[in-house]
């Protein structure tokens, strides 16, 4: 959790995945605040304190967050988390726009096919392939056109899985695709300028990237 200018941002990674939400806080904080939370307990705590404007404070190595009921405390991990800013504002060389229901239905067939293997993601200028061999069940492709296309034609390949995951739950008619390089992150989020939830997959090393 990162507390900042009237903002708060959520982070969580898996090693593999990373998810950045961040919203704006009524009120103002007093000091900037950097705090990794346990995501069972913060889980739990919100679960119990769904549907009340909550707040929130730290001291002593723990978060309190309360309501007019009641007040739930977690304790804090030591340590540091990954800088978020650093890699969504890294110097992207293709940016793409695309349909999110076309994509979505696109990844889970080709899912279908790969099983938990992994999907490679081609872009062109007028359109985005999604393709996976499986030796044992044989090949897939998926052809998606694209709304817009600046930048740089690239292929990079993920965990199929993983992307459907994150499509899921990307609220909007239009997602945007940043790519860097086959080897960092793809950063895919809601085609919004605005966007409050910002997703990163980590790529895989294929023969075909």
């Amino acid at each position: 959790m990162h507390i900042k200018n009237g903002s708060m941002q959520l982070v969580a990674t898996d090693g593999v995945r990373l998810a950045s939400w961040t919203t704006r806080l009524e009120g103002h904080a007093s000091n900037d605040v950097e705090a990794v939370i346990p995501a069972a307990y913060l889980k739990d705590a919100s679960k119990l304190l769904a549907g009340e404007k909550l707040r929130i404070s730290f001291s002593n190595h723990r978060m309190m967050m309360q309501n007019q009921d009641l007040t739930a405390y977690i304790p804090l991990i030591s340590g540091s988390f990954p800088f978020m800013e650093t890699m969504i504002n890294a110097t992207y060389t293709t940016e793409v726009r695309i349909s999110a229901a076309a994509f979505l239905k696109s990844i889970e067939r080709v899912n279908l096919v790969a099983g938990g293997q992994a999907v490679l993601l081609k872009g062109s200028l007028h359109s985005l392939e999604l393709s996976s061999n499986t030796p044992e069940v044989g090949d897939v492709l998926e052809t998606i056109p694209v709304l817009d296309f600046e930048g740089e034609a690239f292929r990079i390949a993920f965990n199929g899985k993983y992307m459907q995951d994150i499509m899921r739950v990307i609220d909007g008619e239009w997602i945007r695709l940043r790519y860097a390089g086959p080897l960092k992150p793809l950063v895919v989020s809601a085609a919004s300028r605005s966007e409050s939830l910002v997703y990163l997959i980590t790529p895989l090393r294929t023969r075909a990237t």
